[in-house]
């Protein structure tokens, strides 16, 4: 099982207040336009909430006060991928959307592979099938 973890202090709260709605960031550089403190031991960043997860590849994405990101339901042949939302600032569950059948025959990680693909927000909604 994993975890979305976000920490605060690092650059203020990241995910409450950047826009982060594409893998790699805005522009797809990895790049952030945040500026980041580098006084950690003074003031070392402070965990904000943690959401455990089940087992993927998926990274997360950042639109207007939300984190997505891409879970595994199910079984290891009936499982289903599952676009996720959750408030960025407490990690509090806001919807799931079914995104696909959930099989990886040739490979991967293991039989507790998960989703491959990162969600985009595009208008404000998530298109979770949409993988860049």
């Amino acid at each position: 099982m994993g975890c979305l973890l976000l920490l605060a202090g690092g650059c203020g709260v990241f995910a409450a207040r950047a826009e982060w709605p594409l893998y790699r960031g805005p522009h797809g550089n990895g790049v952030s336009e945040e500026r980041l403190r580098t006084d950690w031991n003074d003031r070392p960043p402070q965990r904000l909430w943690r959401m455990p997860l089940t087992n993927g590849l998926s990274s997360v994405t950042i639109s207007d006060g939300r984190a997505f990101t891409q879970v595994r339901a199910g079984g290891v042949l009936d499982g289903t991928e599952l676009c996720v939302a959750l408030a960025a600032d407490t990690g509090r569950w806001l919807w799931t959307r079914p995104v696909g059948q959930a099989r990886y025959p040739d490979g991967g990680v293991g039989s507790d592979d998960g989703p491959r693909s990162t969600p985009v927000v595009r208008e404000g909604g998530c298109s979770s099938w949409e993988a860049i």
